[in-house]
């Protein structure tokens, strides 16, 4: 998928617009739609990463074969 596309996405399914609402945004204002949801979407990615390590290490601290 290119930037757009993927935005439109994300603001479909988190925002609920159709597609041709993020398409009709003056080039101004999709650009910045565009770095708000790219922001999002990073933010959310590294604090599922934070919980994957907090219960990958909760797992390896009760398991004492794990070599953790």
């Amino acid at each position: 998928w290119d930037t757009e596309m993927l935005v439109a996405y994300y603001c479909f399914v988190n925002l609920g617009w159709a597609p041709s609402r993020y398409d009709a945004l003056p080039s101004r204002e999709k650009r910045l739609v565009t770095e708000f949801a790219l922001k999002s979407m990073r933010d959310q990615k590294e604090a599922q990463d934070r919980a994957n390590r907090r219960l990958e290490h909760g797992r390896n601290s009760r398991n004492p074969d794990s070599g953790g």
